[in-house]
């Protein structure tokens, strides 16, 4: 079965009309399903319903029944979005279709030609059964949230010079710097695997068709400023924990070595930290949206303790140096209720 092609939007708003969805619970929807995708990567119309129910005890929105998402669901498919809705047989084979059964998917996750659903297939072995994170905020995701820790790296990144005239590829091989003395932030750079891998898709390697789409959506993931593509490239691997956490930091180290930035020691330990804190505060879909920093604080034993009436007294008469034990206990990262 393949994905439907998308409808006229005067067939749509006639659709929408006709399942009885409103104008404005379908902008609702809209955002709410664009929100999810963002921020969990994927999760079924039947989390999506949880999710809303969760929602809606913390903020206000639109009353929104189960069936009408189901139906929306099913007509969102025809829409051109940044995310999918897959049937289940769309994904698995041998699997039966069922509304709350349908999948929404970031475009991110899906690729071109062959292994085009691996990446779906390994966000929801990293999720395993984690709960899924609602923030209030939620429907912001729509639009996607920039966090502190993002900018810093991306000050960072940006900052950063070619300092070398030759460098080596993760491969040994010697290359010229073409961009000496430049910032990362004013060029777009391809690595030698990028070029062959354009190259490869492209057919201009030897027995090998033109792959259009798949060159395409590759195109598009080294577009941009060095430092962009750095820091785009690291945030997805990151967020959908496509490989190792010092695969990652490598794949950063061995990309900086090639456009030849000689890294101080001081800015490789001021960049392992920086990195090192947007992973801790980032919304990562490998966690179904949790930040890691949250995750530690919700599994942590609790942080308020108050002191009973045989410490207070000991405390009082001076059998227990009050100082002492207040300072040792702050330490341990208690607030003291007197």
């Amino acid at each position: 079965m393949s994905y439907p092609k998308p409808l006229s939007k005067q067939r749509l708003d006639k659709l929408y009309a006709e399942a009885g969805i409103s104008a404005e619970r379908s902008d609702f929807l809209h955002q709410f399903f664009h929100a999810c995708a963002n921020l969990y990567g994927t999760l079924s119309v039947r989390d999506a319903w949880y999710v809303y129910k969760e929602l809606a005890g913390k903020r206000v929105v639109p009353v929104i029944k189960r069936k009408m998402m189901n139906d929306f669901s099913a007509l969102v498919r025809r829409e051109a979005l940044p995310y999918f809705v897959f049937e289940l047989s769309e994904l698995y084979s041998e699997e039966q279709d069922t509304a709350l059964d349908r999948q929404i998917v970031n475009n991110d996750l899906v690729a071109a030609g062959y292994g085009k659903y691996y990446r779906y297939y390994q966000l929801l072995e990293q999720q395993e059964d984690r709960p899924f994170y609602v923030p209030e905020q939620l429907l912001d995701f729509a639009k996607g949230i920039t966090i502190p820790e993002e900018e810093k790296l991306r000050t960072f990144l940006s900052g950063l010079k070619v300092t070398a005239r030759k460098s080596e590829t993760p491969r040994g091989k010697e290359v010229s710097c073409e961009h000496f003395g430049e910032r990362l932030d004013s060029f777009d750079f391809l690595n030698q695997e990028e070029q062959f891998e354009i190259s490869y898709l492209s057919g201009e390697v030897h027995g090998r068709k033109k792959q259009a789409a798949a060159l395409a959506d590759f195109r598009l993931q080294v577009k941009g400023p060095e430092s962009e593509k750095i820091l785009r490239n690291h945030i997805k691997a990151m967020t959908y924990a496509q490989n190792k956490t010092t695969d990652r930091i490598q794949n950063i180290m061995d990309e900086l070595c090639e456009v030849g930035v000689k890294l101080s020691e001081n800015q490789t330990d001021k960049l392992l930290n920086l990195l090192t804190e947007l992973n801790n505060h980032s919304y990562l879909a490998c966690n179904r949206g949790c930040p890691p920093m949250q995750a530690a604080k919700e599994m942590s034993f609790p942080h308020t303790l108050t002191l009973g009436p045989g410490i207070q007294k000991a405390m009082d008469d001076g059998s227990m140096d009050r100082e002492e034990l207040l300072r040792g206990l702050r330490a341990m990262g208690f607030e003291i209720q007197e």
